[in-house]
């Protein structure tokens, strides 16, 4: 009788040390030093509960022990969007979204595109373009799909033919036109130019909503006749900034 109680403590206490000791599931190697507990796998993740959280601030688990370092996957994407929430103080730390942005929607690339008249939309359909899905061209305009803040900047080239005195020269103008509400955003103007070539670089960062239109535009100051100039984009690059 004896000899079995001594065989049973033996066993017990060994049985005891082997809960304390580290574990490697999935793995006859030894655990991690740092680690109480280790997975291995290459091909399969841990599933952590999905729990509809109503609150960062508030902790919502059965039993409510608030424990610091408890992990759930929060299901409500109303509260900074669903992701692994580790339990901090009486709530839960969301997971920091990575933002993408600023993002290239449009570049222009290869070839300008071809001359336009004074007071015409520039040409868009000739010029190569690489564009993503928050953007589309349809003609000479674009289109915004998203909602956002964007910077457009383009350099626009301009061939004058027009000759007069030096009292009369005309003013060369580029501008970005806003075509859903017939709005200026931005002109860049050279003034009192004589007959050359001239580039007019435009730069402009602004808000637009989805589906709103866009044009780049060449014109000469009031009383210029319209075929004493024409105009090319030379480069064009769009970014979401926000």
């Amino acid at each position: 009788m004896n000899k079995r109680i001594v065989i049973f403590a033996v066993v017990l206490i060994v049985g005891i040390s082997g809960l304390k000791a580290q574990t490697n599931i999935g793995s006859r190697a030894a655990a991690d030093a740092s680690a109480q507990l280790q997975i291995t796998n290459s091909l399969k993740g841990v599933l952590m509960p999905k729990v509809l959280l109503t609150a960062t601030t508030t902790f919502t688990l059965t039993g409510d022990t608030k424990t610091d370092g408890m992990v759930v996957y929060n299901t409500n994407a109303g509260i900074t969007g669903t992701a692994t929430y580790p339990a901090y103080g009486t709530g839960w730390k969301g997971t920091p979204v990575v933002s993408t942005l600023p993002q290239t929607v449009l570049v222009a690339w290869g070839s300008p595109s071809a001359f336009a008249l004074s007071a015409s939309p520039l040409d868009l359909v000739n010029v190569p373009l690489n564009i993503t899905s928050k953007m589309t061209k349809s003609g000479n305009t674009l289109t915004f799909v998203v909602a956002g803040t964007y910077k457009i900047d383009a350099m626009v080239q301009a061939i004058v033919n027009y000759s007069g005195n030096a009292s009369n020269l005309p003013t060369v103008v580029a501008q970005i036109t806003n075509s859903t509400t017939s709005t200026v955003l931005f002109s860049s103007q050279v003034p009192k130019v004589p007959p050359g070539f001239y580039s007019l670089p435009i730069s402009y960062v602004g808000s637009f909503t989805a589906g709103a239109k866009l044009i780049l535009e060449g014109r000469m100051s009031s009383g210029t006749p319209s075929n004493t100039a024409q105009f090319q984009v030379t480069a064009l690059e769009v970014q979401q900034i926000n």
